[in-house]
């Protein structure tokens, strides 16, 4: 099963933090978004798809081919046209079920866990105020 993850954006919001760095490669507690999110992945998943675009060099430098017995690869978007347009840009090299998480969110391991059980679903996100919700459709 792979992971595609969603790691070209440049991040504008965060601004004096991300002009040397992508938004997912930002640390937390001294690691980075992308590495917390590569140590909770479900066995199941046996490679991770990156989806790199700005300073994605520093993400293949951080990761390489190989994290964790995981294989890496991946695919460089040079056109930021959402979502949609990075899936698609992956879809040559996704060979079966695989899930889709975006590089600069956080996900506990037992969410993740239970997203790898199910044959179809989509997660979405509604905003409340100025944070998100994240909530689940299966």
């Amino acid at each position: 099963m792979q992971a595609l993850i969603l790691a070209a954006g440049r991040g504008t919001r965060m601004q004096d933090l991300t002009n040397e760095v992508p938004k997912p490669m930002l640390t937390v507690h001294g690691k980075t978004l992308l590495a917390r999110k590569l140590e909770v992945l479900p066995p199941q998943i046996d490679e991770v798809i990156f989806i790199v675009g700005y300073q994605g060099d520093l993400i293949r430098e951080a990761f390489g081919s190989e994290y964790n017995g995981r294989r890496i690869s991946y695919v460089e978007q040079e056109t930021l046209n959402g979502t949609m347009g990075a899936v698609t840009l992956a879809k040559p090299y996704i060979t079966g079920k695989f899930i889709v998480m975006m590089g600069d969110d956080l996900y506990g391991r037992k969410r993740c866990s239970r997203r790898v059980t199910h044959q179809t679903g989509l997660w979405w996100w509604r905003r409340q105020r100025r944070w998100g919700v994240g909530e689940r459709c299966s």
